[in-house]
This record gives C-alpha cells, structure tokens and sequence, in this order.
C-alpha cells in the first residue's frame, strides 16, 4: 500500500527536467507533455521530486510516444522507493556494519530524524543493500 503523508507535510521541493533538447532519431524538437511526482523521505526531510517528462514534438517519429525525464532522479532515488540514496545507505551501513537490528534502525530513524518507516520497509532496504554490497565484492571493478 502506498505510504500516506500527514496532512500538511511541508515538503522540500526538487524541480528536474530532461537535459535533451532535440529527439536523437530525428532531432526534433522535445516538448513537455507532462510532469512525474515522487514524494520521499531524505535526512533534509520529506522532499517532493516534481520531474518534467517530455517527448518529441514529430508525430511522425517512433520517439512520438516515449517520454523522457531527467536522469538527476535516479541520483537522488529510484522511482518506486520511499527514501532517497542517503537514508538507504544510512540504514544499509547501520545494519551491516554496526550489526543494529531492524528496531534500533526504526527507532533512531524516527528519534533523530523524523523519518517512520515500516519495519518491511526497512528490511526490504537492508536486503537490497545486502544485495548491492555483494554484487560489488564478486566484481570490485
């Protein structure tokens, strides 16, 4: 289920946009057609990412159909998390390299931060950071 912010969150407000200005199979023009919202948790609080998608303005061209969005957001989250990379490394390098319990995590998270996340939501975390970790010890390059 998805996360239901409090009524009257004040959100940090991040404005991205596509740094394309032509289509690359028929350099077209790109137009914006429409905006993306993702709202998430990150240590400089709740923060609202409000990314500009655009597609090509050639009806005639097979991009016609894709939009496109700024690849700045998968620096701040991916597109279907709750938190932004600092929080998911936080509590990756909580659990793995001070051994904290997914409580300890919860508790600290919600006592010095403010941010509530669900105990799967955090373990979920820990599992993908677990995941990543590994992937980068089979292949250090």
């Amino acid at each position: 289920m998805r996360y239901q912010w409090p009524h009257g969150t004040e959100f940090h407000q991040i404005d991205l946009e596509p740094e394309e200005t032509n289509c690359d199979l028929c350099n077209g023009s790109l137009i914006i057609c429409d905006h993306r919202f993702h709202s998430l948790f990150t240590f400089y609080g709740p923060t609202k990412i409000k990314s500009k998608l655009k597609k090509c303005s050639n009806p005639y061209c097979k991009n016609h159909r894709k939009t496109q969005s700024s690849k700045e957001e998968l620096l701040i989250t991916q597109p279907w998390w709750l938190m932004g990379w600092d929080v998911f490394a936080w509590i990756g390098h909580r659990r793995f390299s001070r051994h904290w319990s997914i409580k300890q995590i919860e508790m600290e998270l919600q006592d010095s931060f403010q941010i509530t996340l669900s105990h799967d939501t955090i373990g979920l975390a820990a599992k993908r950071y677990q995941t990543i970790l590994s992937a980068r010890e089979q292949d250090p390059a």
